[in-house]
């Protein structure tokens, strides 16, 4: 959580707070109580907890869940950008965090996401994780702070806040009178205090003609004196902001200790101010990002209705006259220990040509960078699968034997040429300069294979002279 300390006197007490209305929860003292940290959850929901691969010791809170407005079976899950990535913090005196370094952020469509327990164990580099970072912003010390998190199809999840009930819509803006007054509510869930309730007492930062930024200050707390009571602390980054009727308002981004009299000009002493960003503001946001992300809120549902992701569609490749069905995979396999192995049939049938060696070694060389971006980077697997070179692949993971494998001429009625071509030209820009290297020197001397068997790509290769 971004923090910003002012030191302020505090000799006497502040004199800002109003009592706590009827039924509203108050703010809670820092640190809270270890219990009330919050478990990782078997259906997401809003007020969970959420980390990433980056630094999953860094625990922050899943805001809500928004759809593509284009695609509306593609899900995410809302947070702040900071809470996926790596910040050094440092502390005051007192152990508050007064400034932080962001060190690492997440890779666009490879850095998995996932629950981490109260207790810090680790679950975003295990089945836990479930969905992969698809795109945000940081800018530090602003309310730009924002990331989506595409969820993984199956996954269930519940469109609520833990304890506040059903997410409605987005929250009206709070009137110049009702932030005069004091008297626009909201409450909020995160993962270090649970549930607070607090007071929106200004409107800030004005991007086309609305606030995109919210200061609330807690309720206070019987026997607790109020500059110790927050409505949010480190760990409650990404945090929905809810009014009492169960419309967002906003999230968690950071907080602040202030001079009361700022709110209040009588009022003497500090106050904990929680900085909130507008989700009316950060969804405009959004869709004018490059590349846009343009999402709105899932629509509500009635409390503990289970929803789930909807399966990655089915495509379909022509290989000659063969219709090949292609499945995306639901979400990325674990990261091998160790390079693919080649069977040793094969292998042995390699080396028996020049060309074949010069194949063979490419693949040994480079087979675990090819093997993680086709499974990790974004382009090169949808590359794979819509250029039909998934489908050429699976047909041959279906033959009995090498024996019985052949390449198909065409692909979705194009030469089996471009289907190559094609992935050539992507692993080349994303792969390193080494495997780049290689793939230019195999390329150069790569036979016509389109419609061979087996034994006849073996005669191709050893056809092959320097």
């Amino acid at each position: 959580m971004r923090s910003e300390s002012t030191l302020l006197p505090t000799a006497d007490p502040p004199k800002f707070p109003r009592p706590t209305p009827p039924g509203e929860p108050t703010g809670k003292p820092a640190p809270p109580p270890a219990d009330e940290m919050q478990e990782s959850e078997s259906v997401l929901i809003g007020g969970g907890p959420i980390s990433s691969q980056v630094d999953s010791t860094f625990i922050g809170t899943l805001t809500t869940f928004v759809q593509d407005v284009s695609a509306p079976g593609v899900l995410y899950a809302l947070t702040c950008l900071h809470v996926l990535g790596k910040v050094e913090v440092t502390l005051d005196a007192s152990g508050q965090p007064v400034s932080d370094r962001v060190i690492a952020l997440p890779t666009r469509n490879v850095t998995r996401v996932g629950q981490v327990n109260a207790d810090g164990s680790c679950s975003g580099c295990s089945n836990d994780t479930f969905g992969t970072y698809a795109g945000g912003e940081l800018v530090n010390r602003d309310w730009r702070d924002v990331a989506l998190v595409r969820l993984d199809p199956g996954r269930t999840f519940y469109g609520e806040a833990k304890e506040l009930g059903v997410v409605n819509g987005i929250a009206p803006r709070p009137t110049a009178t009702e932030i005069t007054d004091k008297s626009y509510l909201v409450r909020k869930y995160g993962h270090a205090t649970g549930c607070t309730g607090g007071r929106v007492v200004k409107a800030q930062k004005v991007v086309s003609g609305q606030p995109a930024q919210y200061l609330v200050v807690p309720h206070p707390r019987t026997g607790i004196p109020y500059p110790q009571v927050h409505f949010g602390v480190r760990g409650d980054s990404g945090g929905p902001v809810l009014t009492p009727s169960g419309f967002l308002l906003g999230y968690v981004t950071g907080t602040a200790v202030v001079n009361a009299g700022e709110f209040e000009p009588t009022a003497t002493g500090t106050v904990n101010v929680t900085f909130v960003t507008s989700i009316e503001a950060i969804l405009h946001h959004l869709a004018a990002l490059a590349p846009p992300l343009a999402v709105k809120l899932v629509d509500p549902r009635p409390a503990g209705e289970v929803r789930t992701v909807p399966p990655a569609p089915a495509t379909t490749a022509l290989l000659d006259d063969d219709v090949v069905t292609i499945s995306m995979p639901p979400s990325p396999p674990p990261r091998p220990a160790g390079a693919p192995v080649l069977g040793d049939r094969l292998r042995e049938d390699l080396s028996t040509s020049a060309f074949g060696r010069e194949v063979l070694g490419l693949w040994q060389r480079h087979s675990a960078e090819l093997t993680a971006l086709v499974n990790y980077d974004r382009r090169v697997l949808v590359t794979w699968h819509r250029s039909g070179a998934s489908a050429v692949f699976q047909r041959l993971a279906r033959t009995r034997g090498l024996a019985e494998a052949a390449l198909p001429s065409t692909v979705n009625g194009a030469p089996l040429r471009d289907c190559v071509d094609r992935m050539y030209s992507v692993l080349s820009d994303r792969g390193g300069p080494e495997l780049r290297a290689s793939l230019d020197q195999v390329r150069a001397r790569l036979p016509e294979l389109a419609g061979l068997t087996y034994p006849r790509i073996l005669a191709a290769f050893d056809a092959v002279h320097d």
